[in-house]
């Protein structure tokens, strides 16, 4: 939920009790008992929507983190093995191809360090045999094959997550529609006991009013460091654009300049996948992707590596 619909639940949530509170006056009221037992429901409606919405990406994003790590150091691993043999028996082409430190590995993209695996794969296979002395197997290759299939598996998982999240925001939408709808009836029949019951009438105009809450409305909050040293980089350009599937940014991208501690704030992103890249002179740019949900502050880091 948008903080503003959280306000608008918290509102609903008092008002309907203390309007029950005033049973004999609510029967004098025409279709009042009748939109009230509606907007109840209406209600029920959104907390049960909103319960299901509360499952967040945080924890797809941790397992998808230590995943991607566990994939990085051995693929680290394994191409330090080949460039061993690469070296050895001159192979200045295999060398070349897949040669790479932990820090490029981590810099890339989700896809980017997909793609960096399955070159490593499809070399390590066709030397196998030249490649076991140096710690390369068949069973090294099935271990580092099952790595990379975990980790594209929870890459796509917080697409699938958001997919969901999305229809239920849309639902959420429109109970909050026909909420706005039961309570323009309820305003309107509440004027005909304005002066006969003041008392009451003084209670649903209090319990009706929306208090906006100071929630942050924060939706990323970055931070862009030196990979060798981890200090913050000041002036780095962040520029995010939103990914296939996600609907695009108002103005196609957001850009961004990280400041006096490296940081970087967004607010307004809607729910999907997001590329972000940190670029500045005299380092190499730094390419990531993120999930963001409205329900949850998202939290990144960019690492750039020097030139």
């Amino acid at each position: 939920m948008t903080n503003y619909q959280s306000c608008y639940l918290k509102m609903l949530l008092g008002l309907a009790p203390s309007l029950r509170s005033y049973p004999a006056i609510i029967a004098l009221l025409p279709f009042f008992p009748e939109t009230l037992d509606e907007l109840e429901n209406i209600i029920r409606e959104i907390l049960l929507l909103t319960t299901d919405q509360s499952s967040d990406l945080s924890g797809i994003t941790a397992i998808k983190r230590e995943h991607r790590e566990r994939l990085i150091n051995f693929t680290y691993d394994n191409t330090n093995k080949i460039i061993a043999f690469a070296k050895v028996s001159n192979d200045a082409r295999l060398l070349a191809e897949v040669k790479v430190t932990q820090t490029e590995l981590r810099a890339m993209s989700d896809m980017a360090l997909l793609n960096c695996v399955d070159l490593v794969l499809k070399r390590a296979d066709e030397k196998l045999d030249l490649l076991s002395n140096f710690g390369i197997n068949a069973i090294s290759q099935t271990q580092q094959k099952e790595r990379r299939n975990l980790f594209l598996e929870v890459v796509n998982a917080p697409r699938t997550e958001l997919m969901k999240q999305s229809q239920v925001t849309s639902q959420v939408a429109d109970l909050f529609a026909k909420a706005d709808e039961a309570l323009k009836k309820l305003d309107a029949l509440v004027e005909i006991v304005r002066m006969d019951h003041p008392d009451f009438y003084e209670v649903y105009q209090r319990s009706r009013k929306i208090v906006m809450t100071g929630k942050s409305s924060i939706a990323m909050r970055g931070t862009v460091l030196d990979a060798a040293t981890n200090e913050p980089v000041i002036g780095a350009i962040v520029t995010i654009v939103a990914i296939e599937g996600t609907p695009a940014l108002p103005d196609g991208k957001i850009v961004k300049v990280s400041a006096d501690k490296g940081g970087f704030n967004v607010k307004s992103m809607g729910d999907g996948m997001y590329r972000l890249q940190a670029s500045k002179p005299g380092f190499k740019d730094c390419f990531t992707e993120v999930a963001v949900s409205c329900s949850e502050l998202t939290v990144v880091e960019l690492k750039l590596e020097k030139r």
